[in-house]
C-alpha cells in the first residue's frame, strides 16, 4: 500500500479562512502534499479564488462573484468571518496563490463552472498556469465534464481529476447517480477520481485502481474515518484539519 497523500482543502480551510492566501499558507507549512482551491471568474475576467457563488457566507451580501469586478472584490474583508485575527485577508488570484505555492506544494485547482457562468474559466486559468511555468506543479479538477472536456480538447500539459458528487456504481439505479462502471472510458484522459467518503469502501477502491486510476476522497475530518480510508487503500484524502490528518496518518 503506498502512502495516502494529505490535501488541504481550500488551503487549510478549518485552520485559516477558506481559500485565503493565510489558508494556503498553513497547509504549506503544516507539509500538505497538495493544496486544493477553487476559481471562479469576475465580471472583469480575473480568474479570482473563492468556492461561493456569492458573498454570503463571507459578510451576508448576496452579491455574485460573476457580477462584481476584481477591485469590488478586493475591497471585501474575507477574513474576520474565521477570526478577527484575519480581518486583513482578500480574496486572492489564482497567479498570487501560484507563486505562494510553486515549488512548495503541488496546487489542485477545482473549476467552479457552468457553461452559462463561466464560459472561459478553462482557457484563463490554463493560460496562466502555462505563463508562471507551473504546468508540472499544478493539477486541474471539476465536476462539470463540459470543463473537463475543454482541457482535454486543450490539450493542457497538467493532470486532469474528475469530481464526483454522487456515486453509486453497485447501484446505478440510484436517483443522482452519475457514474456507474462501464462509463468510466468517457475518462480515459482522467489520472484520478474524487469521490465524496460516503461512497467508498474498499471494493470502490478496488475496483477504480483496477482501472488504473486513484481515488481521492473529500472531505475528511474525522481521524477514525482517516485511518479506516488509509487501510482500504485510498490514495488522497482531503481534509479541512490538514495538521490533524497529518498527525494521525503519518
Amino acid at each position: 500500500m503506498g502512502k495516502t497523500i494529505i490535501i488541504g482543502h481550500r488551503g487549510a480551510g478549518g485552520e485559516a479562512p477558506e481559500n485565503t492566501l493565510a489558508a494556503i499558507k498553513r497547509g504549506i507549512d503544516v507539509g500538505v502534499d497538495r493544496i486544493e482551491i477553487d476559481v471562479r471568474l469576475t465580471a472583469d475576467k480575473k480568474v479570482v479564488v473563492i468556492h461561493d457563488r456569492s458573498l454570503r457566507r463571507i459578510n451576508g451580501s448576496i452579491r455574485r462573484i460573476k457580477n462584481l469586478t476584481y477591485n469590488q472584490l478586493k475591497e471585501v474583508d474575507f477574513g474576520s468571518h474565521f477570526s478577527s485575527h484575519f480581518s486583513n485577508e482578500r480574496i486572492p488570484l489564482l497567479e498570487e496563490v501560484i507563486d505562494t505555492t510553486k515549488g512548495k506544494s503541488t496546487l489542485l485547482i477545482e473549476l467552479k463552472n457552468r457553461r452559462n457562468y463561466h464560459p472561459d474559466l478553462e482557457m484563463l486559468s490554463w493560460n496562466i498556469v502555462k505563463e508562471m511555468n507551473a504546468e508540472n506543479d499544478c493539477i486541474f479538477q471539476s465536476f462539470d465534464d463540459n470543463s473537463l472536456f475543454d482541457l482535454r480538447d486543450m490539450k493542457i500539459s497538467s493532470p486532469i481529476h474528475k469530481l464526483f458528487s454522487t456515486f453509486v456504481p453497485i447501484k446505478p439505479y440510484y436517483a443522482g447517480s452519475n457514474l456507474h462502471y462501464k462509463k468510466f472510458k468517457r475518462y480515459d484522459f482522467v489520472d484520478e477520481v474524487g469521490l465524496k467518503q460516503g461512497y467508498v469502501n474498499r471494493k470502490v477502491v478496488n475496483k477504480i485502481h483496477q482501472m488504473g486510476k486513484k481515488v481521492n476522497v473529500w472531505t475528511v475530518n474525522d481521524p477514525d474515518k482517516m485511518r479506516t480510508l488509509n487501510a482500504i487503500g485510498v490514495d488522497g484524502i482531503i481534509t479541512d484539519y490538514p495538521t490533524i490528518a497529518l498527525q494521525t496518518l503519518r
